[in-house]
């Protein structure tokens, strides 16, 4: 039950990004990142890292077909999964397909953010998954120049630390130097009490939060 409420969730979130999605998003694919990475010294950067960490949080919440396809987290493949998920809930025939999404919108709306699914680990790593894909454009960015994920984490940067002088150019090379000497994925900056470092990823992979809060003291 946990897995399918976690399936709707997706789809929620998959709906908004599919329709907004520029077309230099669609491109800073994960497929693309790997084949980046191929050719690349993976000693230089966390990426390789990060991956690993999103197969994990997949596997983890069940979306391993999209997992393996290394494709966007816009697909119709997990709408297809939503859909299957209302239907086993609800009941409907398969030809209601408008009913089934509407369901499904709704069904996340009203009680999907309840306190049951609100304490699961399947949401907990939903939203890491998320967190984790935006990272990987942004750093795979900052070596690439294209794409708008740096634009869009440096708007969010300052809106939460006005006080910080950082420019974007100086934002994209402390961003840049931290992932190519490794401080993003050695535990540096992971602050969470519970962790040590050790050999779990999610022990030692920086957060959005973490990069923010260490930027944020840089002069």
């Amino acid at each position: 039950m946990q897995k399918v409420y976690c399936l709707l969730l997706f789809f929620l979130f998959s709906l908004p990004l599919a329709e907004g999605a520029s077309e230099a998003q669609k491109k800073n694919s994960i497929r693309e990142i790997k084949e980046w990475l191929e050719t690349s010294d993976q000693s230089q950067t966390c990426l390789d890292e990060y991956l690993k960490r999103r197969k994990e949080l997949g596997l983890k919440i069940g979306f391993a077909p999209i997992i393996i396809a290394g494709s966007t987290v816009v697909g119709g493949y997990g709408g297809a999964l939503a859909g299957a998920g209302v239907f086993e809930l609800s009941g409907i025939p398969y030809g209601g397909l408008g009913n089934v999404v509407a369901l499904a919108i709704g069904g996340v709306v009203g009680s999907t953010f309840g306190l049951t699914l609100g304490t699961t680990e399947e949401v907990l790593s939903l939203v890491n998954f998320f967190q984790n894909q935006a990272l990987l454009r942004l750093l795979y960015e900052t070596k690439t120049t294209t794409g708008e994920m740096v634009e869009k984490f440096y708007q969010h940067f300052k809106i939460t630390f006005p006080q910080s002088s950082l420019t974007r150019q100086k934002f994209v090379e402390e961003l840049s130097y931290l992932d190519s000497i490794g401080v993003l994925c050695d535990g540096s900056l992971v602050k969470n009490s519970r962790y040590k470092k050790g050999k779990k990823l999610k022990q030692n992979l920086a957060t959005k939060k973490e990069i923010f809060h260490y930027l944020a003291e840089i002069p």
